[in-house]
């Protein structure tokens, strides 16, 4: 166990965590001002939660466009999951390794994957 702790301190992937996961929630927030059926983007580090809804004024929870997308983007290479109470939440929970090229790549899947259900 404690080489596995020494890895995390000695590359920097807590560190790595923050900042990419800043990066990936920022652009997370920008795309979704293009689609209504995106609603809160949340989460610490990578694990990130973006929310499936209706329409932007209502936000009811959307399960099945959220269980569509999960499908969608398992074509594309990209594994995620749909969570939360309601099942509308797509959970992104990318290693500690994850560096912004695989931030570029996830989000270039989510995008084409929005507009491919808008």
């Amino acid at each position: 166990g404690r080489t596995v702790i020494d890895i995390i301190q000695d590359e920097g992937l807590i560190e790595n965590a923050a900042k990419v996961g800043n990066y990936l929630k920022n652009e997370l927030k920008n795309i979704k001002d293009n689609f209504d059926f995106l609603g809160d983007v949340r989460g610490p580090g990578l694990f990130i939660g973006l929310d499936i809804v209706d329409n932007k004024e209502d936000k009811n929870p959307d399960k099945d466009k959220a269980v569509e997308l999960v499908e969608m983007l398992k074509t594309k290479g990209i594994l995620i999951s749909n969570a939360g109470q309601h099942r509308n939440v797509l959970k992104l929970r990318q290693p500690l390794v994850f560096d912004s090229s695989h931030a570029d790549l996830l989000l270039e899947g989510l995008g084409a994957s929005f507009k491919e259900v808008s």
